[in-house]
């Protein structure tokens, strides 16, 4: 069963456009919509967790990465680091 489903999204792409024979036309306007729908979806999710993460940890974590970033290697530690939990 899941070959199946497997093999058919796997062709279904293929066969779609098998019978179209003029060039194909970028549409700008959706292209450009979409671009920039997904940049404020993108700026307002960082904006809620930004709100959230310092309604949680407030001043509390504002002293604990002042103490973790005295120096460069650990600044970039401390920022990969943290990046990764985020993500």
């Amino acid at each position: 069963m899941k070959f199946c489903i497997l093999l058919t999204l796997l062709i279904l792409p293929f066969s779609s456009n098998a019978s179209i024979t003029e060039p194909y036309q970028l549409d700008y306007f959706s292209m450009l919509m979409r671009l920039f729908g997904g940049l404020a979806m993108f700026l307002y999710g960082m904006e809620k967790m930004s709100d959230a993460l310092k309604r949680t940890a407030g001043s509390r974590m504002k002293q604990v990465l002042g103490t973790l970033t005295t120096n460069r290697m650990s600044s970039v530690a401390t920022g990969a680091g943290l990046t990764a939990v985020i993500q």
